[in-house]
């Protein structure tokens, strides 16, 4: 495969991750959710949590052979950002982080 169409894909990639990222935490996000979650347990949405690891978002950079969606880091960071641009709550990084470290070990 060559670099050109490498690099196509991963753009085209990570664009669909943002849009989706955007979809469910829109950029700005809704203040008043958050300040809503903010001193009830667990303090995020559990819903909304259950729904971005449907998406795989949870295993987005656990190889493919793991169960995970085999992306990288560029795919990963452009959904932190856009969750972080929608003052998304949900602990999506630590679980992420731990999830790739299970399947490092297992």
């Amino acid at each position: 495969m060559s670099a050109a169409l490498e690099d196509s894909e991963r753009a085209e990639s990570i664009r669909m991750i943002r849009d989706s990222a955007a979809a469910v935490a829109p950029p700005g996000g809704d203040l008043k959710r958050v300040r809503g979650l903010r001193f009830q347990d667990p303090g995020f949405d559990p819903g909304l949590f259950r729904q971005m690891g449907e998406m795989g978002w949870v295993g987005l950079r656990v190889p493919e052979e793991r169960g995970g969606a085999g992306l990288g880091m560029g795919e990963a960071c452009a959904l932190a950002e856009a969750l972080g641009a929608g003052l998304a709550p949900e602990p999506l990084i630590p679980c992420a982080l731990s999830a790739g470290l299970l399947a490092a070990l297992g």
